[in-house]
């Protein structure tokens, strides 16, 4: 602004380069209103300057301070001005705009605004697309995620690597392994190359569908484009078998891992301590917990609380205990599922003390009971046929605001 004054001030006209320069810095700067107010002195003048026709570039740095203010109602002002004063808005004038709704939730004033981008003759490109596209990722919205795909293929917007990887993402949040299989087909026939996002994101519909056969073959296809599988994807091909309960083949893609030297991280070893406890084999699944330790990894309190449960379950409650004082000592959190594990084994011993004990220590550690931690405790009284003790604590239950469920009453 200073030095725009100062040419005016020694006669020197500022040009529309002059200008937009300054409309720029009120952008970045997000002062909409100052951005605004040099506009109107192009369009209007001044004592000290002559009238300078604003060009696109200016009209759109103002379209972009005052959407970045959240004043949608003025970026559309502007566009309007521009239209009047016979000025072509351009992608930029329209996605500057798309871009901040998609980003504060506003998913159907985004689309309406593309809508009336393409009836004013704009061709949206990729990014618009993809701006909205991301917000129904995060919100999980596969349908209208896909509608909007569809739309942009009708109009004759090539998506790009961006695009079809959010379709992928959210394809895979659901499992839905067939779709994810349909769009990396979709890619190869338009010419777009998958990347490593593009199988890294593609494994974790498999992850969630436990497909192991899908996820080998998908594994192929990676290595097909080119591609070298990371730690990433040889972990959830670990992951896919502790949810189908398969020790060997964990095993089997463990030993792959280290041919192709790969090191193992904090979710190998996680996902090795989980097929161990899934298959019942706690002993070993407590090796790789300490191997997991001897590397310097840190187990979560998903991976304890899953070796607590398998340890629990088994009746040892020595182990149980043993392995929720090592939570404490290396500073995890113990969710309620892992006290509920406790809990519960003390309650099919009938050892109503010791439940209780732990449903104190529970509270104590700040972690709060749910009607599971109750409902155990009142199981371990009714065994033991202590029968005012389980109503005590029903009603201590409904004091701290939980309310009895079926389980509790039985």
């Amino acid at each position: 602004e200073g030095w725009l004054k100062k040419m005016r001030e020694e006669g020197t006209s500022p040009n529309v380069v002059s200008y937009s320069s300054v409309l720029h810095a009120c952008a970045k700067a997000s002062d909409a209103t100052r951005a605004e107010a040099w506009l109107k002195t192009m369009t209007d003048g001044d004592a000290s300057s002559d009238v300078t026709a604003p060009n696109a570039i200016c009209y759109n740095a103002v379209i972009h301070a005052c959407s970045k203010t959240d004043r949608i109602d003025r970026a559309a002002f502007w566009i309007e001005e521009m239209i009047k004063q016979g000025i072509q808005p351009t992608v930029n004038s329209y996605s500057t705009i798309i871009d901040k709704l998609a980003k504060t939730g506003d998913v159907e004033g985004a689309e309406k605004w593309l809508t009336r981008m393409a009836d004013a003759g704009v061709e949206a490109d990729v990014v618009s697309y993809n701006m909205i596209l991301s917000n129904y990722v995060k919100s999980g919205d596969a349908e209208r995620a896909t509608v909007l795909f569809d739309q942009m293929l009708a109009r004759k917007v090539a998506p790009n690597t961006v695009c079809f990887n959010l379709m992928i993402n959210i394809h895979a949040r659901g499992g839905d392994t067939a779709s994810i299989w349909k769009r990396l087909r979709e890619m190869r026939r338009c010419g777009v190359q998958a990347d490593k996002v593009s199988f890294n994101t593609a494994i974790k519909g498999f992850v969630k569908s436990a497909d192991m056969p899908g996820a080998e073959r998908l594994l192929q296809e990676m290595r097909a484009q080119g591609l070298q599988p990371d730690v990433f994807v040889f972990n959830a091909m670990l992951t896919v078998s502790a949810r189908l309960k398969d020790l060997g083949r964990a095993e089997k893609w463990l030993r792959r891992m280290e041919e192709e030297g790969l090191d193992l991280d904090a979710g190998s070893y996680s996902a090795m301590i989980d097929v161990c406890s899934q298959v019942g084999d706690t002993q070993r699944a407590e090796q790789w917990l300490k191997k997991m330790e001897a590397q310097g990894f840190q187990a979560s309190t998903t991976t304890f609380s899953i070796l607590v449960q398998a340890v629990a379950k088994l009746g040892d409650m020595a182990g149980a205990e043993r392995l929720l004082a090592r939570m404490e000592a290396g500073k995890v959190d113990a969710s309620s599922s892992t006290y509920n594990a406790l809990i519960s084994a003390c309650a099919k011993r009938g050892d109503i003390e010791r439940a209780e004990r732990w449903l104190t220590r529970m509270a104590t550690a700040g972690t709060l009971a749910d009607v599971a931690s109750y409902s155990a405790v009142v199981h371990a009284c009714a065994k033991a046929s202590d029968l005012p003790r389980a109503e005590r604590w029903v009603k201590t239950m409904e004091t701290a605001g939980i309310e009895a469920n079926v389980v509790t009453y039985n």
